[in-house]
């Protein structure tokens, strides 16, 4: 039975120890959960146990077990079928060690879970954030609120969203082994620091903390998150950045390139064990600069491209660097070639996490002027929007 799941192409553990819930209560099988199939809303529910075993989760797991593929998890299918690990492969790896623990005892996996220990954790507690980024949207920023409200966007109705849920997430912290903070910008969140210091008061130091982060900032209220940091020991940290210099505040409104590389050298030098990485959010807005932001990050902070994790941004579409023109693409092509001939005269591979950047480039998109069409009239209306 394990073998079976294992080999199949659909199935993935996640359901079986993990949830991901935005700051308005939508509940995904993961982060990388179709963000129009949300399985139900934590505020419907009085616990989690009973969110996690809505008719919908129950029908994914079985779905799964079957051998059957899932909607929510199209995300997935498409990076492997471009050449890349997904997030369902790397969790297969990195949950190995679970396998036993979530099986009944016949052997099988339960399509209802009664007791679930929640190994891994992410949540958004709230779209509050200091930027305005091009690429994000309102339910991950309340500073986009006015700004696609101004540009006829759909707008959430209430302006800043908060989840309020750590009553409901407190009785499985104790099981937690993976945690992702994001936001919004995690490092402003109060039930962000409620957690690490529920964790700091029972000494669960071996936690392996993951965040995405801005790195605009690295103080809230009281709290300065590298006390935290130096007490725990897995921290990672995605940095979550588009370009480099100036030039970042075109993507990431409200980013002070000075002070994001100040941040980079003060968790280098005071809490040196942290891994930081760098993950930009790879569109039609920035695809020119990555492979010149790798070196940068190089030479600069010492950063090599094996510590890199690139989002490839895949909605909207009219973002997409699957929908840029032929010709675009082909310069996107050779920039991509000439980066792994340089990898490869230093004697390095390509890291996995570039190469789904080709097979989007090389996609077929018969639309695409009706895409660029589209991405010139958002990028106008968003400028003309801007306080």
């Amino acid at each position: 039975m394990i073998l079976e799941n294992q080999l199949s192409k659909t199935f993935c553990i996640l359901p079986w120890l993990h949830t991901h819930i935005w700051a308005d209560g939508s509940v995904f099988p993961c982060c990388m959960g179709a963000v129009d199939q949300p399985i139900t809303n934590l505020n419907h529910h009085t616990d989690l146990l009973e969110t996690i075993n809505h008719p919908r989760y129950k029908e994914i797991r079985k779905n799964m077990i079957d051998g059957r593929s899932c909607v929510e998890c199209t995300k997935c299918y498409e990076i492997e079928a471009s050449g890349g690990s997904s997030m369902r492969n790397d969790s297969e790896k990195m949950y190995a060690d679970r396998i036993l623990e979530l099986q009944d005892e016949q052997g099988n996996f339960p399509i209802e879970i009664s007791k679930f220990k929640m190994r891994y954790m992410d949540i958004r507690f709230s779209n509050l954030c200091n930027l305005a980024c091009v690429t994000c949207s309102p339910l991950f920023s309340q500073k986009l609120h006015s700004i696609h409200k101004k540009m006829g966007e759909i707008v959430p109705e209430r302006e800043i969203i908060e989840l309020n849920a750590f009553d409901k997430l407190k009785p499985y912290l104790e099981f937690v082994t993976h945690v992702n903070f994001a936001g919004g910008e995690p490092l402003i969140s109060e039930d962000h620091y409620k957690i690490l210091s529920y964790w700091d008061e029972r000494g669960q130091y071996d936690i392996n903390i993951n965040y995405t982060s801005n790195m605009t900032m690295l103080s809230h209220k009281e709290f300065r998150v590298i006390n935290f940091w130096k007490k725990f020991k897995n921290i990672s940290i995605l940095a979550s950045l588009d370009d480099f210099g100036d030039s970042i505040s075109k993507i990431r409104v409200g980013a002070n390139w000075n002070k994001i590389a100040d941040n980079i050298r003060q968790i280098k030098s005071l809490t040196p064990h942290v891994r930081l990485q760098i993950s930009p959010t790879v569109s039609a807005l920035n695809i020119h600069r990555v492979f010149d932001m790798v070196w940068l990050f190089e030479s600069e902070f010492g950063i090599p491209p094996q510590d890199w994790q690139v989002n490839l941004l895949q909605y909207p579409e009219k973002l997409s660097i699957k929908n840029l023109s032929p010709e675009h693409k082909e310069k996107i092509k050779l920039s991509y070639e000439e980066f792994g001939e340089k990898l490869k005269s230093r004697g390095l591979s390509l890291p996995d996490t570039f190469k789904p950047i080709l097979g989007m480039s090389l996609a077929d998109s018969p639309t695409w002027k009706g895409f660029e069409t589209q991405r010139n009239e958002f990028l106008r209306k968003f400028e003309e929007a801007l306080p």
